[in-house]
């Protein structure tokens, strides 16, 4: 009976220390899917006329009412939601006076027809990306990130910014990582944002990865920092704000965003149901070989009890020359098991005492 408490205790607390284990999260859904919709009006009047002119190879003028910073806002805001526009950052300058926004200008760096050929070569490219779109939303999630991994070595170079570099020519660096992973999710279907900030290797130079909506929740994904030399990691998948990587809390100890564009992200990794079964599984298995190591050193320390006399005392044993069948240990004639292994004796009598040597008048006696 006291085992049986003793189990349903350990088991009590296996289920208590589950919560760390997070499926999801509470966060729904907010207003925010892209960068656009966090800008003012002002500047999302700006956005909508620099998609205007950037699609049509145009200057954009009449941009007076924006400040420098509300400028750099739209600027990025539009490169990082369009990375399909890889050419803007090469062919467009913002220009400024008096601390207000003159133009956004254009200037040819690629023709149309360079273009269409580029274009021509991520389309290429992404026909070895095999993602089922009727999976599950971290297992599409999980393809396109491994397929980064597998396919782009971190390089500077002409395009090492922008979704040419990383998906047609496979050399980038973290820009180039987060915006192919943001532009790779938008072409099935995830909305996604690439954010920008500095990590705890430097406060100084700054770094580039992305949220991602799946699973109902907001999740953290660095591609870059996933790409090892010769292997693909998940620790930056889908993970949470609190999250601890190799100690450190995300979104404040190891990953500083500029700005999360007002998105609440899911505070916990996202864990999916094979993981969810591995670790659940250990922690039962864990709970089962503690009550087993319990009742061991239980029965362990009965076993190596001394045996109680009739009195209270421990008994003075006895050794007559007979030994355990089972450890083979000097055993008493006076016990029933031994007090080494506690295995039970075969019945016997007690040994007698030594018979007297007989008489010798006794002896002749009987001789005669």
């Amino acid at each position: 009976m006291r085992y049986g408490a003793l189990a349903a205790f350990v088991s009590v607390m296996v289920i208590v220390s589950m919560p760390f284990i997070s499926t999801g999260s509470d966060a729904e859904e907010g207003p925010v899917t892209s960068i656009y919709d966090s800008l003012s009006p002002n500047e999302k009047k700006a956005y909508d006329d620099l998609d205007n002119a950037v699609r049509n190879f145009n200057t954009l003028s009449g941009v007076e009412y924006l400040s420098v910073q509300e400028g750099w806002e739209v600027y990025y805001a539009y490169m990082y939601d369009h990375p399909e526009a890889f050419w803007f950052d090469d062919s467009y300058t913002m220009y400024s006076s008096l601390g207000y926004v003159t133009e956004f200008l254009y200037e040819e760096v690629y023709t149309a027809q360079q273009i269409q050929k580029m274009k021509f070569a991520i389309s290429n490219s992404l026909k070895t990306l095999d993602v089922d779109p009727s999976a599950a939303d971290y297992k599409q999630l999980r393809k396109i990130h491994d397929w980064l991994c597998d396919n782009i070595v971190y390089e500077e170079g002409d395009h090492q910014g922008d979704i040419y570099g990383a998906i047609a020519q496979g050399r980038c660096v973290c820009e180039g990582y987060a915006t192919a992973f943001r532009y790779i999710c938008g072409l099935y279907g995830f909305d996604c944002v690439v954010l920008v900030g500095y990590t705890y290797q430097s406060s100084t130079i700054a770094h580039a990865w992305n949220l991602v909506y799946g699973e109902g929740a907001w999740y953290f994904v660095d591609v870059t920092w996933d790409d090892g030399e010769d292997y693909t990691s998940d620790d930056y998948f889908m993970v949470g704000s609190e999250t601890k990587i190799h100690g450190r809390v995300f979104a404040t100890e190891d990953h500083m965003a500029d700005s999360l564009y007002g998105i609440s992200p899911s505070p916990d990794r996202f864990i999916s149901p094979e993981e969810r079964f591995v670790l659940y599984g250990a922690l039962v298995a864990g709970a089962v070989v503690l009550v087993l190591f319990i009742l061991y050193v239980i029965r362990k320390r009965r076993q190596t009890q001394a045996p109680i006399s009739a009195y209270g005392t421990p008994a003075e044993v006895t050794y007559n020359g007979e030994f355990c069948p089972e450890c083979g240990s000097p055993v008493s004639s006076e016990y029933m098991f031994c007090a080494t292994c506690g295995a039970n004796l075969p019945e016997r009598k007690p040994q007698s005492e030594t018979p007297s040597e007989p008489d010798s008048q006794n002896d002749g006696n009987e001789n005669n």
